[in-house]
């Protein structure tokens, strides 16, 4: 049975030359190869960064073997290819693919010291990109690199992007709102535009968001604070509202008398519905309690009970028959008085 050789992969004297590293913030170093080329003869390399430093430095030189693998198209992953049938069995060709691998690393070094390589040996410049924090401003950074050998040299320009603090700032729009009024705090990275990587975790009020809206029903200064996280990397930052001026209000009904109520929106979880929620707009139900102890506060006259030895006495009842027995009892003297209870007896003993 014959084999059909199908040579893929990297020739000999094919080289990788890549210096653009990924977006970057500070103290996050990133490591990768910039340069890789087959050497056809023995050499001794090393490598230095000739521009950019310090945020480019040399990684290390490592030097690899080529090998060959060999496959068979067509067949899943750790299952053997179909059997062919039919007449002509043995006639049939089976194509087997061969494809060129790099094996782990042979050898390495810093850069500084001497490497050996062999012939149809595969070498790889590793450079690393760091920037501390505050070091450059948020952009782009270059540098250039080198491998250097007696028979092969090769050069490769360096260039990485910056992305500075994880919060750039706070923005409060607007700066100062009216009680019920809504407001926008909005975190901005350090090129002052909203939030869009998704490897920083943001958060506002401990509530995870790069953006939020607020609304107030009080006067007064509220700080609010802002935290953002990306691995090791940590910062907080704080945003104040000022809320100031009459309080918005909106009149509940065209009826007589009057009421108004502040446009807040509020959100209710409903008992036994833990998929369902309530949206309310009005005066929040803690507000109408702090307004009528305002109210209460202003005119204590009006609420504060009278004590009792400050009360009033009211009058006893009255009829004419008292007024007539009241009358009647002034004209009698001090002995007619005196004689009533026994005439009172009299009349009783008589009856």
């Amino acid at each position: 049975m014959a084999d059909t050789l199908v040579t893929s992969g990297l020739p000999l004297s094919s080289g990788v030359e890549e210096g653009t590293f990924p977006p970057m913030y500070y103290d996050s170093p990133s490591v990768q190869m910039v340069i890789g080329c087959t050497y056809t003869a023995d050499d001794s390399l090393t490598a230095s960064v000739s521009a950019g430093a310090p945020y480019f430095t040399v990684n290390k030189i490592d030097i690899c073997n080529w090998e060959v693998v060999r496959t068979t198209p067509g067949a899943p992953g750790g299952e053997l290819p179909v059997k062919l049938g039919g007449a002509g069995l043995s006639n049939a060709v089976i194509p087997v693919q061969s494809q060129r691998i790099l094996s782990a690393p042979v050898a390495s070094s810093n850069g500084l010291t001497p490497l050996t390589i062999k012939a149809e040996q595969y070498a790889r410049l590793w450079v690393s990109a760091r920037v501390p924090r505050g070091a450059l401003p948020a952009g782009p950074f270059k540098g250039k690199a080198a491998l250097q050998g007696k028979t092969l040299s090769k050069t490769v320009e360096l260039e990485g992007t910056y992305l500075g603090n994880l919060i750039g700032s706070v923005t409060v729009e607007p700066a100062t709102v009216a009680p019920g009024q809504p407001v926008l705090v909005q975190v901005l990275n350090a090129s002052g535009r909203p939030y869009s990587d998704s490897s920083v975790t943001v958060s506002i009020q401990c509530v995870e968001a790069t953006a939020r809206y607020y609304q107030f029903a009080t006067p007064g200064d509220r700080t609010l604070t802002v935290r953002a996280v990306r691995g090791s990397l940590s910062e907080t930052a704080k945003a104040i509202v000022k809320v100031a001026g009459n309080p918005l209000s909106y009149r509940c009904a065209l009826t007589d008398p009057p009421l108004s109520q502040m446009p807040i929106l509020e959100v209710r979880q409903t008992l036994g519905q833990p998929y369902q929620a309530t949206f309310t707009l009005g005066t929040p139900r803690w507000m109408l309690k702090k307004l009528a102890a305002q109210l209460a506060a202003a005119s204590p006259a009006a609420v504060t009970p009278t004590p009792r030895s400050m009360r009033p006495i009211a009058p006893a009842p009255t009829s004419s028959f008292a007024d007539d027995v009241s009358k009647a009892l002034a004209t009698l003297s001090p002995t007619d008085l005196k004689q009533v209870p026994s005439k009172r007896r009299q009349a009783a003993t008589t009856r």
